[in-house]
């Protein structure tokens, strides 16, 4: 009866007491299944969640924008050239767990910092 309600008009007919369910998945390493973020801490970058971007040897990337990136270690000295994102600064982002690049750091004197994550290279899963 309620299938064709979209899942905002849903609750409105849920039973009284039932748990609303969350929508903050851990977003996880693809080759090792840590928890990296989760989708709570995304944010968008120039008005979008995700933009595709093209690196100075010509590869593609499809990042995904966070606030946040507990699963995440920065390594590196912060890099201002072939910046996507001016007038940021970058430094690589690594797999707490397995050591993967999963994407960049970006930060700027008076600009909020965010993590730019491959897409590629991440999963959203509750669990494993």
């Amino acid at each position: 009866m309620f299938d064709s309600l979209d899942s905002h008009h849903k609750e409105w007919f849920s039973p009284a007491g039932e748990q609303e369910v969350s929508t903050d998945i851990p977003i996880r390493c693809l080759a090792c299944g840590l928890a990296v973020t989760r989708t709570e801490a995304s944010t968008t970058i120039d008005g979008a969640y995700a933009l595709e971007k093209i690196n100075p040897e010509g590869y593609v990337f499809q990042l995904r924008f966070f606030v946040a990136a507990a699963g995440c270690a920065i390594t590196g000295e912060p890099q201002s050239e072939h910046s996507w994102f001016r007038p940021y600064s970058w430094q690589i982002a690594l797999c707490r767990g397995c050591g993967e690049h999963l994407g960049w750091y970006f930060a700027g004197a008076a600009a909020a910092p965010f993590f730019a994550l491959i897409a590629d290279q991440l999963i959203e899963r509750d669990c494993l």
